[in-house]
């Protein structure tokens, strides 16, 4: 009796170590949805509570506090030169106006800007909102950016994370990835900027998704040279004055996008790109022509190869810019691209053509011009049954990981302890039932 007892006990102690455990996981993963980053040992330092500006702060800040600054209008320039997490008050109402430069110049790896609207009201060639000069895994959220000459310059800047912020009235970019791999900007809405709601330049495996970017002066979103493998996924790209998405740029993903009402919808000026299930609508190009969109000139020889497929292209004054139309391709050398996948192509508003077996593909190509045509036109739009909005966009620090892996190493350890505590408890059990028997 007293055995089974000490079992029963056992196996609460243990679920109970389980279940603190998974608490204490939660309470980390919440921390990192909450504020970009987790952070151990840090303390808090209230502006102008503790220091009558946030850069006093920052100068008297050790690594891994938080900065949290109650509502009010600074007016300083900030070098963050140490990880810290900069925290407002309250988005709306806690306002840094840089007086020139950058107002927010960050050149320190882990830091996290939250809850502001930063401006920087003075018209200068190099006037930025946000710098992230040479830093990585730095978190720019929950912000309002306007009223600068770029809102947020990442410059050899990697593992970064721009999202959730309003970036607008800027009087160049929204957003400037340049010589900047591998970071993510996603759901920030970026409106009413005079040039590109968000431009790359020399800057690879970069993702942008899940962005609204609406009425910006030239481009939504530009891909320009030497910006290759990076994705463009489902972000809405609306009313801009030039292009919805302009690629100049080789190796990249353009998906589940819904480019609706710009001059152009796809301006393609490079090769070997993969366009596929976005909506290309009411524009007056659906894609448009580039210098690359005919073909990338290299010794004489033409390259081209951008596959297209599963879009559908819906009430575009003109579907595809057909260069026959008025002879402006290069050197004689018009565009050769892929449009279908060899069982799919895309949908086309004006396409009338029949599907007499009722497979759901038009019988007869949609011809673009003679070096053009979709073999496998769909009679419907296309319908991805996944959401392509489940992304996760959230940053998970390095700390968030290690501490993950740690906690899951303990519930393993205890389940095991347990596990093997109750087994040796039925051999113990067991033993002089068999020498009774004997």
């Amino acid at each position: 009796m007293t055995n089974s007892l000490n079992v029963h006990a056992n196996k609460k102690v243990a679920l109970v170590l389980i279940l603190l455990s998974l608490a204490a996981l939660c309470i980390v993963i919440i921390q990192t949805d909450r504020f970009g980053s987790f952070e151990f040992g840090s303390r808090m330092i209230v502006v102008p509570d503790d220091y009558p500006t946030i850069q006093a702060a920052i100068d008297n800040a050790s690594e891994g506090d938080e900065i949290f600054v109650k509502n009010g209008t600074y007016r300083e320039n900030l070098l963050i030169s140490k990880s810290v997490s900069l925290k407002g008050e309250s988005r709306n109402s806690t306002i840094i106006q840089g007086t020139g430069n950058a107002t927010l110049l960050v050149r320190h790896d882990y830091v996290n800007i939250s809850g502001f609207t930063i401006q920087s009201p003075v018209s200068l060639i190099y006037d930025y909102g946000v710098h992230l000069l040479s830093v990585k895994h730095c978190s720019v959220f929950d912000n309002s950016i306007e009223i600068a000459q770029t809102g947020v310059w990442l410059y050899d800047a990697s593992f970064n994370n721009v999202f959730e912020n309003i970036i607008t009235e800027n009087w160049s970019e929204g957003i400037y990835l340049d010589n900047s791999n591998n970071n993510t900007v996603a759901k920030n809405k970026i409106t009413d900027n005079n040039y590109n709601g968000i431009s790359s330049t020399n800057s690879q495996s970069n993702t942008i998704i899940e962005n609204y970017v609406l009425d910006n002066g030239r481009e939504g979103i530009f891909l320009g040279e030497g910006s290759s493998f990076n994705s463009v996924i489902a972000n809405n790209v609306t009313e801009n004055g030039d292009s919805g998405i302009q690629i100049t740029s080789e190796n990249n993903l353009i998906k589940g996008n819904s480019i609706r009402a710009n001059l152009v919808g796809i301006t393609l000026s490079g090769s070997f790109n993969t366009i596929i299930e976005n909506v290309l609508e009411n524009n007056k190009e659906g894609i448009g022509r580039g210098y690359g969109f005919y073909g990338t000139i290299s010794a004489n020889n033409v390259t081209f190869q951008n596959t297209i497929y599963r879009n559908n292209f819906i009430n575009n004054t003109k579907q595809v810019h057909n260069e026959y139309e008025d002879n402006q391709y290069l050197y004689g050398h018009p565009s050769k691209n892929t449009w279908d996948n060899g069982v799919q192509g895309n949908y086309w508003s004006d396409y009338n053509g029949m599907d007499n077996n009722g497979d759901g593909i038009g019988d007869t190509p949609y011809i673009i011009n003679p070096d053009n045509q979709d073999r496998y036109p769909l009679m419907s739009p296309f319908s991805n049954e996944e959401n392509p909005n489940t992304t996760n966009t959230k940053p998970f620090s390095a700390t968030l990981v290690a501490v993950s892996v740690a906690l899951v190493v303990i519930i393993g350890a205890e389940i095991l302890f347990y596990l093997g505590r109750r087994k040796n408890k039925s051999k113990t059990f067991a033993r002089p039932a068999l020498n009774r028997l004997s």
